[in-house]
């Protein structure tokens, strides 16, 4: 009944259409610096650097649910200019410094056409376009010191002071002139402008022997000027209205951390450590305007003759957030009132949410020689977002590790480790709609969904380090390999009227190898000759990539008008060898 796809003639339609597409990327990359110490008290150094990018990448275009991958052309430019001038006392040191970056693109827009539409109407566009990211520059000036004011206490400061702007003309709303009603844009660019402040500030102390004392305090603010300004109403997708005024909303935020450790040797195999530190956060247009987090924490540390080094330190956070507002975002954001069922008022967003941290560490190192060495070390952090009823509720990382280190000669050393990282995430949600005629809005419980996060990680390394020839030719060999596996695990505690079936992701694997061999050979005091080799090899399973192809109506019936680039993560190996020449002055 009704019209029937024929999804064979579809496929053969692209398919024949298809044309390979390089979506390799060049990056050339130079630098340059000058460095003039005119005495020991002096130094100057003046850096510059550039960087140039060029080729194609995936891009995902859209006509509303119909997907049109494109080739985003590529062709970037990056400019960095430093220049830090340094003057040290008998117990002073003062640093000032600036720095410029500009970032130019030279495709600042991308035009695409409809492969299924011929010619524009209202609610249909035969062609698409977008802006790409905007030239734009940020320019910095920074100043340190440090002094000692005696001979146990001493005291550093940093400033840095910043302004990022980009001033990149507004497109028209849209490339479809059958749209009607089209309202004027609000100004001629964002003409963004975001100043930053960075204050660091840390006094060490050491009254007794025996006791040290570090305070420090960090003040960060980000305060955005960028205009806000009300967009009456915009076109979706190029084919028509969205019917919603719409207000951009300048983020930022002030971040401030301030912390107090100390440190006493109670006997001279154990020391105990202590400290405390608090975080706040001012927020503009979030849903929560400030958060505050304290830190308490301690360890122990026993060591023995310099064989025996044994840590455990735990750490226990509390972050609380006040007068969450589901909806204040929102309200900013949307003039006329939010449009839909808006957000679910029980979210909390994981960044804002209140949360309680515990962190678990231990790290035991024995050396009972010279010539060898073991390590071993296990952590474990917890968060629990008690007051979160749907986000992320729970999040766990485990983490054991172990080194060796053996060194038969005193030319040679040895190693090897091993490292497994297990992180688990536990999230809720709910699968909602809006009410849509006579159809009332369905937000019932039943159709909550859950998700449980499994990743899981081993990264193994072996190496040897040592001289060939004393004081000619020295040897770097080193074997690392990584394997993981991630797991979504998805399903629906009640019993959902929706059409959406809950069901586990299929498993994603990956498998990283590196081979990496480097000789150094000294030709005279001077001149140096390096030579590098690296063998790398890469394979993966994944289920959102593996099937990628110009045609996805096989796989989704519903991706039947939907046109791919066909865009997979194959498994490679490569070869990458350099040779290099150093010359000391």
């Amino acid at each position: 009944a009704g019209r029937q796809v024929d999804l064979a003639r579809l496929q053969a339609l692209i398919d024949g259409l298809a044309r390979p597409v390089d979506l390799s990327l060049t990056r050339e990359r130079s630098k340059a610096s000058f460095r003039y110490t005119p005495s020991p008290r002096w130094d100057l150094l003046i850096q510059y650097t550039l960087e140039n990018e060029r080729g194609a990448r995936p891009f995902g275009a859209t006509f509303t649910f119909n997907p049109t991958e494109q080739a985003e052309p590529i062709d970037y430019r990056s400019q960095d200019f430093r220049a830090n001038v340094e003057r040290t006392g008998e117990d002073w040191v003062v640093q000032m410094g600036f720095a410029r970056m500009t970032f130019r693109n030279f495709v600042s827009v991308l035009e695409w056409d409809n492969a299924w539409e011929e010619v524009n109407a209202a609610g249909r566009a035969s062609a698409g376009r977008i802006d790409l990211y905007p030239d734009n520059s940020v320019n910095q000036a920074t100043a340190s010191a440090a002094w000692s004011l005696s001979p146990s206490t001493r005291w550093t400061v940093s400033g840095a002071y910043g302004v990022m702007s980009q001033d990149d003309p507004f497109l028209p709303f849209t490339v479809n002139p059958a749209v009607a009603n089209v309202p004027a844009l609000p100004a001629t660019s964002a003409n963004g402008k975001v100043k930053t402040s960075l204050l660091n500030s840390t006094l060490t102390s050491r009254p007794v022997p025996e006791l040290s004392i570090t305070a420090r305090y960090r003040y960060y603010d980000k305060d955005n000027q960028t205009p806000s300004l009300i967009f009456q109403d915009y076109v979706r997708t190029a084919q028509q209205l969205g019917g919603v005024a719409r207000r951009n909303l300048p983020y930022g935020y002030t971040r401030q951390n301030a912390g107090l450790d100390l440190s006493w040797r109670m006997v001279p195999a154990v020391t105990l450590k202590g400290g405390y530190e608090w975080e706040g956060w001012d927020r503009d247009y979030r849903e929560t305007l400030s958060t505050a987090e304290n830190t308490l924490g301690g360890a122990v540390d026993v060591t023995h003759e310099g064989w025996l080094f044994v840590r455990a330190a735990y750490r226990r956070s509390n972050r609380t957030e006040h007068d969450y507002e589901a909806h204040r975002v929102a309200e900013e954001a949307f003039p006329n009132g939010e449009p839909g069922l808006g957000q679910l008022e029980e979210l909390r967003k994981l960044d804002q949410a209140s949360r309680k941290r515990d962190r678990a560490e231990i790290i035991a190192r024995v050396s009972p020689g010279e010539s060898f060495s073991l390590s071993a070390a296990y952590s474990l952090t917890t968060d629990d977002f008690h007051e979160t009823e749907y986000g992320l509720e729970k999040a766990e990382s485990r983490s054991p590790s172990v080194e060796i280190t053996y060194s038969p000669s005193a030319r040679f050393t040895l190693f090897g480790e091993l490292t497994r990282e297990n992180n688990d995430w536990d999230m809720r949600s709910r699968q909602r709609t809006p009410a849509a005629g006579a159809t009332p809005a369905n937000d019932k419980a039943a159709n909550d969904w859950v998700s449980e996060i499994r990743d899981h990680a081993n990264t193994y390394g072996a190496g040897l380090t040592g001289v060939l020839i004393p004081e000619k030719m020295e040897i770097d060999l080193s074997l690392d390999i990584s394997d993981g596996n991630g797991l979504t695990g998805t399903h629906t505690p009640g019993t959902p009227d929706l059409v959406t079936t809950a069901e586990d992701y299929p498993v994603i694997v990956s498998d990283f190898r590196t081979l990496a061999a480097t000789l150094q050979y000294k030709l005279s005091e001077r001149v140096s000759v390096r030579l590098d080799h690296r063998y790398e090899k890469y394979e993966s399973m994944d289920f959102a990539l593996d099937r990628m192809a110009p045609f996805l109506g096989f796989v989704d019936a519903a991706s039947a008008a939907t046109t791919w680039l066909g865009v997979t993560r194959p498994g490679f190996s490569a070869h990458v060898s350099s040779l290099g020449f150093v010359y000391r002055f």
